[in-house]
């Protein structure tokens, strides 16, 4: 399995507006959840009040390998969600990595 966490930070003039595109943002990237080929699981995260120096908006996918990862960066849904984040977006920070099952015994 392959973990894909991405971590935007928003332009918004005000804290209430950085919150309203991260609302956006959050709705848009849940709207993802089931259709997707090969994503297992997908969690957004909105920050609180508080760090102006912290993230915004986080994202936390699982993908079945890496084929399926780089599908779905091409999928058109995922694409059209990119382009509404582009929007709000001034910084982006990325990390993937294979995540191996352990056996709970």
């Amino acid at each position: 399995m392959i973990r894909h966490v991405v971590m935007w930070r928003l332009r918004g003039p005000s804290p209430d507006d950085k919150r309203q595109q991260a609302e956006r943002i959050r709705h848009a990237l849940e709207g993802l959840d089931g259709i997707i080929p090969g994503m297992s699981s997908l969690e957004v995260g909105v920050a609180g009040a508080g760090d102006e120096h912290g993230a915004d908006v986080v994202l936390i996918s699982t993908h079945d390998d890496w084929v399926a990862l780089a599908a779905y960066q091409k999928h058109p849904a995922h694409l059209e969600v990119a382009r509404l984040i582009g929007e709000f977006k001034i910084e982006r920070r990325v990390l993937d990595f294979e995540v191996t099952e352990q056996d709970p015994s």
